[in-house]
């Protein structure tokens, strides 16, 4: 059975113990689970390499785009506490419904404040171990 299309409007990440990021997110973004593929390629093979997959995936990265507003220094340049180099829960909670999240690290923060242009910032989160996703 097929689902509704949804917008991600409203969505809403939630980083540790409850700690709800709440600037004003433009978007989530993963850059993909990954697998690596092992050559099993040996001097008897004929026509063309060969490969198995491995046995763990790579959960990749979450990358969160904001807005800067007057809050947004309080809540997302405290520097201390986002690279702290600890492994936290994180969950996205989509507007229509389900959800996923894993553990992961702040990797990188970054802001762009141009001139006479909307002032954004980016979160990056490393994820570590099993995605899960929830309906």
């Amino acid at each position: 059975m097929a689902g509704t299309a949804g917008v991600g409007t409203a969505s809403v990440l939630t980083l540790g113990s409850g700690i709800v990021f709440t600037v004003e997110r433009l978007s989530f973004s993963m850059d993909g689970l990954s697998l690596e593929s092992i050559e099993t390629t040996h001097m008897g093979t004929q026509n063309a390499k060969t490969f198995i997959p491995s046995d763990l995936y790579d959960p990749g990265t979450l990358s969160v785009e904001f807005q800067m507003d007057s809050v947004t220094p309080a809540t997302t340049m405290d520097v201390e506490t986002l690279m702290d180099g600890g492994t936290d829960t994180w969950n996205i909670a989509f507007a229509g419904g389900g959800d996923f999240g894993g553990n992961g690290f702040v990797k990188e923060v970054s802001w762009n404040m141009p001139l006479e242009e909307l002032a954004t910032g980016t979160l990056v989160l490393q994820c570590s171990g099993v995605i899960a996703t929830a309906n």
